[in-house]
């Protein structure tokens, strides 16, 4: 079995457990639980991601007056050692590939991911700035290292390079995580941290005039070094995320969230065409509604005295492909197998080679964990007891 783990693992530690597998004896063979440990190693050198740039006004009110390149941004993919400090590790590449190292020393312009770099007068004049992109020559980087001591070999930036004023930051995704949970990951790191206030993050669920109340807002850092919001709010979204709308207000004079040059991100209205809202919420069985309208804490899985068949209702369509006879076992019967039809229904179906006895309950385990149709899974962590229901008129 091949199990994908993610690609931001480097320099972490993974502990794998495996647990419930058997073989497909008649009789099944269970294993006995396998738990290890690895230390996964970080071997990947850094590279530079982006590089901006701001400007100055040289000979200001004479007729030679002009703007030109005043410093350079380096952002790398991760945290880098203080070799990032060497000048002669960062260079002008000619059309020719002759190389010239800077004359000033870098600095490290936010946190140790991003360098800063001012030019001289020789240096800008080598670059131009026309429709705040930046022309001319190109910029090589090499032998800066990462906290693991990997080391570039040597990278030639040739992306687009903006202006600092012209790179606004623009959320990247948003990610329904739970029933009450969305996740913003922005584009770059934004300063503020946890005082941007709750009001800029409008939630509506499901058409509601009324918007829901953000009972709680954090600000964290990802992997990659960029912003993300986590909203805990007081309504429900739906399994599927089908029913949010997210709207960010970033405007008015204080414009709180900003990069850290001072620019304001873009908000808007998600989803978007760009931005979807996408959904991360596992899916999870319905629970019975009492005669009173109140939700009790009885899932609903039915089971009838005379038919093979028992009934799992989920809270969105369940993936057909995910089920096979052995997701579920039944105390005393034989599954025969397991379907949520072509149409990955939110209704599974379990069929026994026998017809359930006239008892009050029979029990019954999850094995294998089922998947929502994007592929977010779900497994009782225990036994549940099913009430069976007599036949009708019984």
């Amino acid at each position: 079995f091949k199990v994908t783990l993610g690609t931001k693992l480097p320099g972490k530690t993974v502990v794998v457990k495996i647990t419930d597998v058997e073989d497909t004896a008649l009789h099944p063979n269970k294993l006995s639980e396998y738990k290890a440990t690895i230390e996964i190693t970080d071997k990947t050198a850094p590279e530079v991601t982006k590089v901006s740039f701001d400007t100055k006004v040289i000979n200001k009110g004479k007729e030679n007056e002009k703007t030109v390149v005043n410093n350079l941004y380096f952002f790398f993919s991760e945290d880098v050692t203080n070799t990032a400090l060497d000048k002669n590790n960062y260079k002008i590449m000619a059309v020719s590939g002759a190389l010239t190292s800077f004359e000033n020393a870098p600095r490290f312009h936010d946190g140790s991911r991003v360098v800063k770099i001012e030019l001289t007068d020789k240096e800008a004049e080598r670059f131009t700035t026309d429709d705040d992109v930046l022309g001319g020559d190109d910029l090589f980087v090499e032998k800066i290292q990462d906290k693991a001591g990997n080391a570039m070999a040597g990278q030639i930036y040739k992306k687009e390079i903006k202006a600092t004023d012209d790179d606004a930051p623009i959320v990247e995704s948003i990610e329904a995580t739970a029933k009450d949970k969305l996740v913003i990951t922005f584009d770059q790191r934004l300063v503020g941290g946890n005082n941007i206030p709750k009001d800029i993050f409008e939630v509506s669920i499901g058409g509601d005039e009324a918007p829901a109340k953000n009972n709680s807002i954090s600000v964290s850092v990802n992997d990659d070094g960029n912003t993300v919001v986590t909203l805990t709010i007081n309504k429900n979204i739906n399994a599927d995320a089908s029913n949010v709308i997210l709207v960010i207000e970033n405007d008015g004079e204080e414009k709180y969230l900003k990069n850290t040059f001072g620019v304001p991100a873009v908000g808007g209205t998600f989803p978007s065409e760009e931005v979807d809202i996408a959904d991360k919420i596992a899916p999870s069985i319905e629970k019975i509604i009492a005669e009173d309208g109140k939700v009790t804490d009885v899932l609903d899985i039915k089971a009838t005295v005379g038919s093979r068949e028992i009934t799992v209702e989920f809270d969105e369509g369940i993936k057909n492909t995910s089920l096979s006879s052995r997701t579920f076992s039944v105390n005393d019967y034989t599954v025969e197998s397991v379907s949520s039809g072509e149409d990955d229904s939110s209704t599974v179906t379990i069929t026994l080679t026998k017809e359930v006895k006239d008892v009050n309950t029979i029990r019954l385990t999850q094995n294998q964990p089922v998947e929502d149709v994007v592929g977010n899974e779900f497994k009782l962590d225990k036994q549940v007891t099913v009430d069976v229901e007599p036949v009708d008129g019984d």
